[in-house]
């Protein structure tokens, strides 16, 4: 039998975390406008000397399901015991996804594969008993670099979850099934979001919850505060103290798409009346781009003007928020009223 669900290109792909959720959910206006009304403050997680992933979106819900998604944990010790193909087929006969955590080492994809023992994700979105392989969708990190639709054998499969050391890999495996929610535009969430980056106001302390599950958070930056990490990350790299990591530019650059996206669909929904702002934000989107195009390039040539020419885009960027953002808020904020 073979049995193949959908999986869309998803809106954010700098994280997989981010990706995999969203490409499981689809690519329509529907779930376009929970993007938008969720994907707009951003924070620190991590310090960037112990964590390469220490710039990341702020989502106001924190568990697993993104609202789109109904979710179910899958037990380890099933993966452990070598029932993932039955886990799969049941997964995808019911329309169902896997979030799967595997062993990169066993995985011929994967940058780890052969060389060390590396946790990683990826969804499952199909298989073909017949060939006895599944349809997965990860970064394909030994070609393309990009996220690509994968065939992986079930053998490789099993190989690569048994023997996933889980006493050091707290991550859990997932049964995702998408909801049928209709979404619309939240103006007072998308209000207080663009404040809070505004004010770099810590969005956690909002929600109780979120006061339980992490200390790292009283630990962050949030809003447009998280460009003092990256002015200390590039003083970092200056004097050769920190590897270049592309990953919180690409966050950086895709924050700005989702600011664009949301003023283009609030000014074609005539939810907005002023446009004086429109070329700022296309121009911090570009800086933006040209940031992480930098990044990349100084991973090549180490060449130490390109970080001052970095630091002077960042600061850019940040002028142009500081005097953009507040006329936006002003402008939802009349609709509020």
């Amino acid at each position: 039998m073979k049995k193949i669900l959908p999986i869309y290109k998803p809106f954010i792909i700098s994280y997989k975390h981010h990706a995999f959720r969203l490409a499981m959910i689809g690519d329509d206006q529907n779930y376009i406008t929970w993007i938008l009304n969720n994907y707009l403050q951003l924070y620190t997680p991590y310090d960037f000397l112990k964590d390469m992933h220490w710039l990341d979106f702020f989502l106001p819900k924190i568990d697993e399901s993104c609202e789109c998604l109904d979710v179910e944990v899958v037990k380890k010790i099933d993966l452990k015991n070598g029932k993932v193909v039955n886990i799969i087929e049941n997964a995808i006969n019911k329309k169902s996804y896997l979030y799967l955590i595997y062993d990169g080492y066993y995985l011929n994809h994967h940058f780890a594969y052969k060389k060390e023992v590396f946790p990683s994700n990826m969804v499952i979105f199909g298989y073909n008993s017949y060939e006895k392989n599944a349809y997965c969708f990860d970064y394909d990190y030994n070609k393309s670099n990009t996220l690509q639709k994968l065939r992986i054998n079930y053998e490789s499969i099993i190989e690569a979850t048994t023997l996933l050391d889980t006493t050091k890999c707290n991550w859990f495996s997932f049964i995702f099934t998408p909801r049928k929610t209709f979404f619309t535009i939240d103006l007072n969430l998308i209000k207080m979001l663009l404040k809070d980056y505004l004010d770099a106001y810590s969005t956690y302390k909002r929600y109780p919850i979120y006061n339980e599950c992490s200390p790292n958070f009283k630990k962050s930056f949030f809003g447009i505060e998280i460009y003092k990490s990256i002015y200390y990350y590039l003083q970092f790299m200056k004097k050769e103290q920190i590897e270049s990591n592309i990953l919180p530019f690409s966050i950086l650059w895709e924050h700005k798409i989702v600011l664009n996206r949301l003023i283009k669909y609030l000014i074609e929904n005539k939810l907005v009346i002023r446009t004086n702002y429109i070329d700022n934000f296309k121009l911090i989107e570009e800086k933006a781009k040209i940031l992480r195009d930098l990044m990349i390039k100084y991973s090549f040539s180490s060449d130490k003007s390109i970080i001052d020419s970095m630091i002077l885009i960042t600061n850019k960027i940040e002028e142009l928020e500081k005097i953009s953002i507040p006329l936006l808020i002003n402008d939802i904020s009349n609709v509020c009223l």
